[in-house]
């Protein structure tokens, strides 16, 4: 797939967000099993792009992430309050989806 103009390999990642006004700088880090930036190192950054926020009238009460469907592949929305943003994600292979490339859900408790 394709995030902000970088390929980006098959893998597990942590998303960061640096709000701002007018844009977020979206990360997707190597970095794993970790929780907050308390050790955030940015050598393990594998993206880091920029996306112009988008005010709604509608209020969303908690932060949430929504992917949302585009012929190109799909749009990781997030947003809180009355703002939000949108990150492109190009599919690179653009072939029929298979058991092996779906994406399963974790139990909670799981690792």
């Amino acid at each position: 797939m394709t995030i902000g103009g970088k390929t980006v390999p098959k893998g597990r990642y942590t998303i960061y967000a640096i709000p701002s006004e007018t844009k977020w700088t979206v990360i997707f880090n190597k970095q794993t099993d970790i929780w907050g930036a308390y050790k955030y190192e940015p050598q393990m950054d594998v993206v880091r792009t920029e996306v112009p926020v988008i005010n709604s009238a509608e209020e969303i009460e908690a932060f949430s992430m929504v992917f949302e469907k585009a012929p190109y592949g799909a749009n990781l929305l997030m947003g809180w309050d009355k703002t939000q943003v949108s990150l492109p994600i190009r599919w690179t292979d653009t072939g029929k989806a298979t058991a092996s490339n779906n994406v399963k859900p974790k139990k909670a408790g799981t690792k």
